[in-house]
């Protein structure tokens, strides 16, 4: 699918998932918050697709490398995305609900602390692999 193909279909998943929203928050429908997160889970299971076939299909020929790697951590952190959409789902739909909403939110403040890892480190090397090069010339 070519990108603006993927930029579209996120797009319009998002704003279903809004429109959803408004909806539910308007208290025009009565559904639960799982149906109403239903097309953020859609994004996510075409992202673990498209992952997967990254993995099975590029890297396992070329060997165990970087980007099987860092694959893994991608789909590690849609797990968690989803375990978030799950708990604030529940939280959302319970009442009294066994936990407090800071909780629910764990999952994401983990995502969180990985992405912002993952930027540096790629910051970081992009700018030492370009340091030795101005040095030699």
């Amino acid at each position: 699918m070519a990108l603006v193909g993927k930029a579209l279909f996120t797009w319009v998943l998002v704003l279903l998932f809004m429109i959803l929203v408004a909806y539910r928050l308007d208290k025009a429908v009565s559904w639960s918050w799982f149906l109403v997160f239903i097309p953020l889970w859609i994004q996510d299971a075409f992202t673990v697709i498209h992952l997967l076939i990254l993995i099975f299909c590029k890297d396992l020929s070329s060997g165990w490398s970087f980007n099987i790697r860092r694959n893994v951590c991608y789909m590690f952190g849609i797990f968690l995305k989803t375990l978030g959409q799950v708990l604030v789902c529940y939280k959302l739909d319970q009442d009294q609900a066994g936990f407090s909403a800071g909780l629910a939110l764990v999952p994401w403040w983990l995502l969180l602390v990985m992405v912002v890892g993952d930027v540096t480190v790629t910051v970081v090397k992009d700018a030492t692999s370009g340091l030795g090069e101005d040095i030699l010339s």
